[in-house]
């Protein structure tokens, strides 16, 4: 009997070192100075809902985090930190934003019992005190599903935490040793039962988790809509893909939310069609609909409308011609005539805080681009998505998006300010929408989607497995098999799931034309070559190379004949330059090359070889194809900006001299300086 007891215990202990060696060691920064906002993740940890999701976590307490500084450089690290001292974080693009939480109060788990009423009377959304869960760029793209499914332990752990109230506050005294000590700052207990708050939109694209109660109607809101029978809608009938309207039907990311709240509601959402957003907003201030279905607040609006929490936030961009720098604020452009939607809130919003601002309304964002691309307006300003999804369908090759700023518009339900039920209403409505359904409506609408399907449903029953695995094993003569077949299931898995990684990560970082770094990537790259050079590690130098009369073979081949010269010339770059080298499509017929530890006599014969490399190439339209290039060295004092705009004067000068021809900054600024003659061949030849 000795022998069986000792046997067990030792099959267990190895089957307790082998599952604790298949799981991933992640480091979870707690705020020592908010101990409360730990209850989650200390729970996920205490039920074992990291270890089902394949982490082993381990917690750190320092009484100051910043996240911008050493707690990210281990790529295996989360950080919770309030939501105003990340703010400033992200600006660092190394970091990024997976879940923001509602902030508890010690009381929710010290009197665990609160009212309905107080537990939803409430309907603000997060503020600079909520909680933030942020990880390193590096770790969220190499490792999105593990990513995912920290979060999804996460949220599992704060749903267990707010129903067991007592067995949480035990396990928070454990970790949090000075939480008698110390008293948090009260906030309202009406925030105590709302659901963890869904991720920025504009971070990382992960599912956040199902915590969300529903609608509460009292029974006065429930009289109110079996009475009022319909809800007269008014929408922006031009602003794909938020919504349009379609032969009278509403379309779009706002029509599926709407769905949703009739079927959670029970009562029909009635569009009234109008022309435009003008109109739209026209009607409402009439009554004729009673809300209006995606609009921000303002000052003017407030006039004649209450507003509901944001069903979504989305970034404002600025869309310019190819050739146009990028801009980061809004304050470098102050004296560019800017195109805004007509009666778009943000351009009441950009006119009141900046006085000198010279914008021009625009009737539909069509328009506007159309007026960027005669040169009637610098640029246009509009809404991320909409602004991408008109030019990958009208624009491409043609316009570019040259600016994110960091103001968010608010999209809300704009309810007419006469009916107090019916934001309360819709109020509760948009709180009970779930955080999957965010995810799912983006993916339905957003080109790039990212899905759940590839990962193996059994991966979730592993635990369950490996306990029915450990019977069989005392059993005796089932155990190889057992072992052998779900080790070569998981490693199949695991295999499966990291080449849909490569694959994710190559379509995020490879033009699709020509199979080169795009822009994104080569930005990525141009950020850590600047860093390296204001450390003092290395020098660096940039080539951009121009197809030579591209236009022309466009219009007289064809554009598919253009597609395939563009893929030729790829090829080459990539046979001609190796590492560290890096190459990519710049934008239309430009190409980029960066060279790291090389100066511009360097860059210049590598350019040389491959101007002389395309001359000797054969092209099916039997022509030949030639190259400029711009050479430039980056400089101390200097930037991004100031590069390239070097690079593209010494870029035009060789297209303006002949073409066919390497062109460097140095050469074109003495060449202004001493005045040379303008003809290349000529002052080569002298």
């Amino acid at each position: 009997m000795k022998n069986w007891i000792l046997l067990l215990l030792l099959l267990s202990s190895q089957s307790s070192l082998a599952a604790s060696a298949s799981l991933e060691e992640v480091n979870l920064q707690l705020d020592e100075k908010h101990p409360f906002q730990s209850a989650g993740f200390i729970m996920a940890k205490e039920q074992g809902f990291y270890r089902e999701a394949g982490f082993l976590v381990h917690f750190n307490l320092p009484s100051h985090a910043n996240v911008s500084q050493p707690a990210l450089d281990n790529p295996t690290h989360f950080v919770l930190r309030p939501l105003g001292i990340d703010a400033e974080a992200l600006k660092d693009s190394s970091i990024v934003l997976l879940a923001n939480y509602f902030t508890y109060p010690p009381q929710t788990f010290i009197s665990p019992i609160l009212s309905k009423e107080a537990a939803t009377s409430s309907h603000e959304r997060p503020t600079d005190a909520d909680m933030v869960l942020s990880t390193s760029l590096g770790y969220a793209l190499q490792n999105p599903a593990n990513t995912l499914n920290f979060i999804k332990a996460s949220n599992k752990g704060w749903a267990y935490a707010l129903s067991h109230r007592p067995k949480t506050l035990t396990a928070l005294l454990k970790v949090h040793s000075s939480i008698i000590d110390k008293a948090e700052p009260t906030i309202p207990a009406s925030h105590a039962e709302k659901d963890i708050h869904k991720p920025s939109v504009e971070v990382i694209e992960a599912e956040v988790g199902e915590l969300s109660y529903g609608p509460l109607l009292t029974l006065k809101e429930q009289a109110y809509l079996l009475k009022k029978g319909n809800i007269t809608l008014c929408v922006d009938p031009h602003w794909m893909p938020y919504e349009s309207i379609d032969n009278g039907r509403h379309i779009g990311i706002g029509s599926e939310y709407y769905a949703f709240f009739e079927n959670k509601l029970g009562i029909p959402f009635t569009l009234v069609p109008t022309q435009s957003w003008r109109e739209s907003l026209a009607k409402g201030q009439t009554r004729a609909c009673d809300i209006l279905s995606l609009a921000s607040s303002s000052k003017e609006r407030m006039k004649h409308w209450n507003f509901t929490p944001p069903v979504i936030s989305v970034p404002l961009v600025l869309t310019t011609q190819m050739d146009k720098p990028f801009v980061n604020s809004i304050e470098q452009i102050l004296d560019k005539k800017l195109g805004v939607g007509s009666g778009y809130s943000y351009g009441e919003h950009l006119r009141s805080h900046y006085k000198n601002i010279h914008l021009v309304d625009t009737n539909t964002l069509k328009s506007g681009f159309d007026q960027v691309i005669s040169g009637a307006l610098y640029g246009q300003l509009g809404a991320l998505a909409a602004s991408a999804y008109l030019l990958q369908d009208n624009y491409t090759g043609q316009l570019k998006i040259s600016g994110k700023f960091v103001d968010k518009l608010a999209l809300n339900i704009a309810v007419r300010n006469d009916d107090q039920v019916l934001l309360s209403i819709l109020s509760k409505a948009v709180l009970s929408i779930p955080a999957s359904m965010h995810l799912q409506i983006r993916n339905n609408w957003v080109t790039v989607n990212i899905t759940e399907e590839s990962e193996p449903a059994y991966l979730w029953y592993l635990w369950p497995t490996l306990a029915l695995l450990l019977l069989l094993l005392i059993a005796g003569s089932i155990r190889l098999y057992i072992q052998k077949k779900y080790v070569f299931k998981l490693e199949a898995a695991n295999s499966k799931i990291q080449t849909q990684n490569r694959i994710l990560q190559n379509l995020s970082t490879t033009d699709a034309l020509t199979q080169v770094y795009n822009r994104l990537k080569l930005d990525l790259i141009l950020a850590d070559n600047l860093a390296l050079f204001e450390a003092g590690q290395q020098t660096f130098s940039i080539i951009l190379l121009d197809v030579d009369h591209f236009k022309q073979v466009n219009d007289h081949f064809g554009h598919i004949v253009g597609d395939k010269i563009l893929v030729k010339i790829s090829q080459i770059l990539q046979q001609t330059l190796h590492k560290p080298h890096s190459i990519g499509r710049w934008g239309g017929e430009e190409f980029l090359v960066i060279c790291p530890h090389t100066s511009e006599s360097e860059a210049q014969n590598i350019a040389d070889n491959i101007l002389c490399t395309l001359r000797a190439a054969k092209f099916e339209h039997q022509q030949p194809v030639t190259l400029s290039a711009g050479v430039v060295q980056m400089q101390p004092n200097s930037c991004l900006e100031t590069l390239f705009k070097q690079a593209d004067e010494a870029l035009y000068y060789a297209k303006s001299t002949g073409r066919d021809r390497v062109v460097s900054y140095r050469l074109y600024t003495k060449l202004k300086t001493e005045q040379l003659p303008q003809n290349m061949d000529d002052l080569l030849a002298g």
